[in-house]
């Protein structure tokens, strides 16, 4: 029997090669085709697995060709893992790991399928897929390739747009599809999380150590053209077949990085699309309804035993987002900004620059990060550009601190910010400028704290009595006061391309002012660097852009402004700080009318010698 059925399996792939040549005359064959196709995936012996797989690269030779549309009707049948790939018996482990090597192969053959008749699925197919491709995604004991993976997650994300226009009358069965898929993502993104940062150490190390190995200057010089000391050139053409995405496996950690980046890529990318369509859910359904029952179309009737009115999980779906999404969203920041470490590093030798090491990278990184990163992060802001205000200031606002937080470690993801408040639209713009300013003014004193001469001195200093913890948290301290001077700046350019986010900045300039003159005059005067600056940013934003509602809200401190910048003047000795203060004194925003009555003042700030 079974060489019987392996015979049958050698002419099915011997006609997989006539569709091509001859495909009028096979087109008359196509149901018959497929019919015994799904028959011998049936009747296939289990322990026959060498059998299986060349049925199963026949059949996706078959769906490569027209003659797929013959599966349509099969589907149900493709989506019992028990045809698919058979069972293994239980008690023979190498025909179980025989069977295992199975999986890959039969999973990529159904995802050919479902996308392609994807438009056809009924919502109880849509959720047998998800189900079977979330367990791709997560099952690491079938020991799925990461090609495997990738593709799991690209099918998960190209059914979002087909469950919202589902026929079932029941609106929570797409809108459960959508938050299933959203968790399998994100849950990914945790499992992610946890072994970055020991991959991102071993990297470095591999690399620092490679590097100390060559002790040629010669080579070392060679090697910043060329990308030798991660061995990525033992890539060989099988590599997607048989690496398995395990991150404790022993594979080269340069290799497991490479291999993150390629998974994580359309996991980020994707989120837009999927955040935007759970959160618009509601009113895409609603419009999906009313187009449907305009063209008469048939749905999917409503089970006996639902009743809309009495069944609460059916109302759920008319919310835009609820609580448990958004805390979902709320994971997908913390973990995915943690994830995108790994684009940090290059690992194409072919187009990319050479993997660097942390020291180098934290010198290199602050004006011009990774393209690839840099364009992660962008990725990775715009995925909360499609919520409305309610949910963008729920999700946003409670991780403001973290992001912050992150920012001490890592000064490029500064770009979401950036991404947000400049190239995001006015709406956006205008959300992120009122939420960040009020954050800020809350941390406005720790934005004087001056610890850059302090970490220079403690750091080479051998005298007794030096506290290294004292001098880690000096110069954290002295990091995160920089990057919030920097969130500040940013906040307040977006004036220049959005002038509407003055409305939400004009309540805090009297607090911002007055905090920044006294803090300024308190403390010492090295910290007064920050303050100064950051108010020659606010001044010239605000001059530049003629804001009269601005103009009159700063009218009652201009007495006590000029004064402050006086007293600064005459008690510094440093000559920056001084021509900032000249430079305030010039651009303080107020009409000429205003200041006439204060010439003497501005006279004694050394404006004529200036």
């Amino acid at each position: 029997v079974r060489e019987l059925f392996a015979a049958q399996v050698k002419t099915l792939s011997f006609l997989t090669y006539l569709l091509r040549g001859f495909t009028d005359q096979m087109r008359p064959y196509e149901e018959i085709m497929a019919q015994n196709v799904i028959s011998l995936m049936r009747n296939c012996p289990r322990d026959a697995v060498s059998t299986r797989k060349e049925l199963l690269v026949a059949t996706r030779h078959i769906l490569a060709t027209d003659f797929r549309r013959g599966f349509f009707r099969h589907v149900d049948a493709l989506l019992d893992e028990r045809i698919l790939v058979g069972t293994a018996r239980h008690s023979s482990t190498s025909c179980s790991l025989e069977q295992a090597s199975l999986r890959p192969l039969g999973y990529s053959t159904l995802a050919d399928l479902v996308h392609h008749v994807r438009k056809e699925l009924t919502p109880a197919q849509l959720s047998r897929v998800v189900r079977i491709f979330s367990r791709v995604l997560h099952d690491v004991s079938m020991n799925m390739p990461l090609s495997m993976q990738v593709t799991a997650v690209r099918l998960l994300l190209h059914l979002v747009e087909q469950i919202v226009t589902n026929k079932d009358p029941n609106p929570q069965v797409g809108r459960d599809l959508l938050v299933r898929i959203l968790n399998a993502i994100i849950q990914k993104f945790v499992t992610v999380e946890q072994r970055v940062d020991g991959l991102l150490e071993a990297v470095e190390k591999e690399s620092r150590e490679s590097r100390e190995n060559r002790g040629d200057t010669h080579l070392m010089e060679k090697q910043d053209t060329r990308v030798e000391v991660m061995s990525f050139n033992a890539f060989d053409s099988s590599y997607d077949d048989h690496y398995m995405m395990d991150l404790n496996s022993h594979n080269s950690p340069a290799s497991v990085i490479k291999d993150l980046q390629l998974l994580l890529r359309p996991m980020v990318q994707g989120m837009k699309t999927l955040i935007y369509y759970i959160n618009s859910y509601s009113h895409n359904r609603e419009k999906e309804r009313q187009r449907a029952a305009a063209a008469n179309e048939w749905s999917y009737p409503l089970p006996s035993f639902v009743k809309a009115k009495e069944n609460e999980e059916v109302n759920s779906a008319t919310l835009k987002m609820t609580q448990g999404e958004r805390e979902l969203v709320n994971q997908f920041i913390i973990s995915g900004l943690s994830c995108l470490k790994v684009f940090r590093f290059n690992v194409d030798p072919e187009k990319d620059p050479p993997i660097i090491t942390s020291d180098e990278y934290k010198s290199l990184s602050s004006n011009h990060p990774p393209p690839k990163y840099y364009e992660m992060l962008e990725a990775f802001a715009a995925s909360f550009t499609v919520l409305e205000s309610f949910n963008f200031r729920r999700v946003l606002a409670p991780n403001l601190e973290f992001i912050a937080h992150e920012m001490e470690k890592e000064t490029s993801i500064i770009a979401i910010f950036k991404h947000l408040l400049l190239s995001s639209g006015k709406a956006v713009s205008y959300e992120v400028c009122d939420l960040l300013i009020s954050f800020l003014v809350e941390h406005i004193d720790e934005v004087g704290v001056h610890g850059d001469e302090d970490c220079e001195s403690q750091a080479n200093s051998t005298t007794e009595g030096y506290n290294p913890s004292h001098s880690s948290l000096t110069c954290s301290s002295s990091k995160r006061a920089h990057h919030l001077f920097l969130l500040f700046c940013l906040d307040f350019s977006s004036l220049n391309k959005f002038p509407k986010n003055e409305i939400v900045l004009r309540p805090h300039l009297q607090k911002l002012i007055s905090e920044c003159f006294r803090r300024s005059t308190e403390g010492p005067l090295s910290g007064s660097g920050h303050y100064m600056n950051m108010l020659r940013s606010l001044f010239r934003v605000i001059t530049g852009g003629k804001f009269e509602e601005s103009y009159k809200e700063l009218l009652p401190l201009i007495p006590s402004v000029l004064n402050g910048l006086f007293r600064i003047f005459t008690l510094t000795e440093d000559d920056a700080l001084r021509l900032v203060i000249v430079e305030l004194s010039l651009t303080i925003p107020a009409r000429l009318s205003v200041l006439l009555p204060h010439l003497p003042l501005l006279m004694k700030l050394g404006l004529i010698p200036a």
